[in-house]
C-alpha cells in the first residue's frame, strides 16, 4: 500500500485516501491525465525529430569541418530523446564533444598547484603566517573584456595540504591534448587552460556562419543570450518554433566519479550492480556551464541509466512524465522553481527507495506518484534535493529572494494537491 514511512503521508494523504478504493479512483484520473495530456502524438513526435535532426547534423558537421577540435557527431541528451518528454515535442538537446583532450583525473591538489580565475582581478589578502601559500590567480580581464559579461565573484578557499579543493573552480581544468590541432589554441586558451566563455563564444559563431552557408537563414537563428552551458538555436517551421541546445563537452577523455559523489551508493540494491559497474565506467563529463568554471556533468550517465529503467508492464517513465506535467499545470507552472531535472533525479531517488520490480508494476502508478510528490514536498520544504550521481550539489539552491519566495508558492500549491489529490487530478482532468 502507500509508504508509511513519512509521516505527511500519514496525517495528510491518507486521510483523503483511505482505502483501495480510491486508490484506483485516483489511478484512474492519473491514467486519464496521461493519456489526455501527457503522452504526445506520434505523429507530432515524428514530424517534429524530422525538422530538427538534419538541421543538428548539418550544423554539428559544418562546425567540424571549420574547427575539427569541435567533434563532428552530436550527441543525443534530454528528454526529447529519452522518450520523457511532455507537452510539445518542441525541444531537443544535444552534446558537442570537444576532440583530442588528455585525459584530465581528480588527484589532490595543494593550494599553490590551484588555478583560480577571475574576471576582474580578485582582492588581495595575505598568506596565514605558518600557512599554506595563496593559490595562484590568473585575470581574464584583459583577454575576453568586461562589456558582455557579468563581474564573476569568486570566493577564496584555503584547503589543507593535499586536500582537493572544491568544485566549481579550476582545479581540474583540462590541459591542452599535444595533438598538432590544439597546437596553436590561444583563440580558446589561457595559461594553457581551456576557457568555457572563449569557447562558447566560439562556436556561437560557428553556429552563425554555418547556418548563412548552408543557407538556412530564413528559417534557423541563433539566441542571443547562452542558457547555461547551451548554445541555443530556434527552428520556425511554418509557425512551429522548435528550439536546439547544443553544449560543449568535454567527455572523451571523461574522469571517474569525484570521490566526493560517494559513486556508487553502498547498501543499495538499485540500480543492479551490474549497471552501477557500466555507469562507473561512463564516468563524468566537463561542461562549460559557467564562463570562467568547468562543471562535472553525469549527463551520460543519466542517459543510459534512463535507457532501460523499466521492464514491460512497469512504470517509471510512465510516473516520472506525469510528474513533470503536474509541475508544469500545478505546481511551478510557468517559472522554473522545480525544472525537469530535479524531477529526473527525484525518480532516481524514488528507485533506490524501491529497488524491486514489483514496486513498479503498472498498478502501482497512484502509490508511486503520491510517493514521490510527498519526496517532493518535503525536500520543496527544506530547500535541498541532492542530485543522484552527484549529491554534494543541491539542486533546488537558489541564488536570489525572487528564486526563494517563487519556490514557497510552489510548496504551497504542492500541499494544495496533497490535501486531495483525488479532487485535484478530477479538476485537471475536467479543464483539459
Amino acid at each position: 500500500m502507500i509508504h508509511k514511512r513519512n509521516p505527511y503521508f500519514n496525517t495528510k494523504v491518507l486521510g483523503k485516501l483511505h482505502d483501495s478504493h480510491d486508490m484506483e479512483n485516483l489511478a484512474s484520473e492519473l491514467n486519464k491525465y496521461f493519456i489526455d495530456e501527457v503522452q504526445l502524438s506520434k505523429n507530432e513526435k515524428k514530424a517534429a525529430y524530422k525538422i530538427a535532426m538534419p538541421i543538428i547534423e548539418q550544423l554539428a558537421k559544418y562546425v567540424n569541418r571549420a574547427d575539427p577540435r569541435f567533434g563532428a557527431d552530436a550527441v543525443k541528451v534530454g528528454s526529447s530523446f529519452q522518450g520523457l518528454k511532455v507537452s510539445e515535442p518542441n525541444e531537443y538537446d544535444v552534446n558537442i564533444p570537444l576532440q583530442a583532450i588528455e585525459k584530465y583525473g581528480w588527484g589532490n591538489y595543494t593550494p599553490s598547484d590551484t588555478r583560480y580565475y577571475s574576471i576582474n582581478k580578485p582582492q588581495r589578502h595575505t598568506a596565514p603566517v605558518n600557512g599554506p601559500p595563496l593559490p595562484k590567480y590568473y585575470d581574464l580581464q584583459p583577454k575576453i573584456g568586461g562589456s558582455f559579461i557579468k563581474a564573476d565573484e569568486i570566493t577564496i578557499y584555503q584547503t589543507s595540504q593535499g586536500q582537493p579543493v572544491p568544485e566549481g573552480l579550476l582545479n581540474f581544468a583540462p590541459m591542452l591534448s599535444k595533438d598538432p590541432m590544439w597546437l596553436n589554441s590561444d583563440d580558446l586558451t589561457f595559461e594553457g587552460d581551456i576557457i568555457p566563455i572563449l569557447l562558447k563564444k566560439h562556436f556561437k559563431r560557428l553556429l552563425k556562419q554555418g547556418i548563412s552557408e548552408l543557407g538556412l537563414e530564413e528559417k534557423v537563428e541563433v539566441d542571443r543570450r547562452f542558457h547555461g552551458p547551451a548554445i541555443t538555436i530556434k527552428i520556425d517551421s511554418r509557425g512551429t518554433e522548435i528550439s536546439i541546445d547544443f553544449s560543449v563537452v568535454i567527455s572523451k577523455a571523461a574522469a571517474t566519479f569525484p570521490d566526493s559523489a560517494g559513486w556508487p551508493h553502498p547498501n543499495t540494491e538499485w540500480p543492479s550492480k551490474q549497471m552501477k559497474d557500466i555507469l562507473t565506467n561512463i564516468g563524468v563529463s566537463l561542461v562549460a556551464r559557467k564562463d570562467i568554471h568547468w562543471m562535472v556533468s553525469p549527463a551520460l550517465a543519466e542517459r543510459e541509466l534512463m535507457k532501460g529503467i523499466d521492464q514491460p508492464g512497469e512504470c517509471r517513465k510512465k510516473s516520472h512524465r506525469i510528474m513533470k506535467k503536474l509541475n508544469e499545470d500545478l505546481w511551478s507552472k510557468r517559472t522554473k522553481a522545480i525544472s525537469s531535472y530535479a524531477l529526473k533525479n527525484l525518480l532516481f531517488w524514488e528507485c533506490e527507495s524501491f529497488p524491486h520490480s514489483w514496486q513498479w508494476t503498472s498498478d502501482k502508478l497512484a502509490e508511486r506518484i503520491m510517493s514521490m510528490t510527498v519526496k517532493l514536498y518535503t525536500h520543496v520544504t527544506q530547500g535541498e534535493l541532492k542530485l543522484f550521481f552527484l549529491p554534494q550539489r543541491n539542486i533546488l539552491q537558489k541564488d536570489n529572494e525572487a528564486e526563494r519566495i517563487e519556490l514557497q508558492f510552489t510548496k504551497d500549491r504542492i500541499e494544495k494537491f496533497l490535501n486531495d489529490p483525488l479532487t485535484s487530478m478530477k479538476r485537471l482532468n475536467e479543464k483539459q
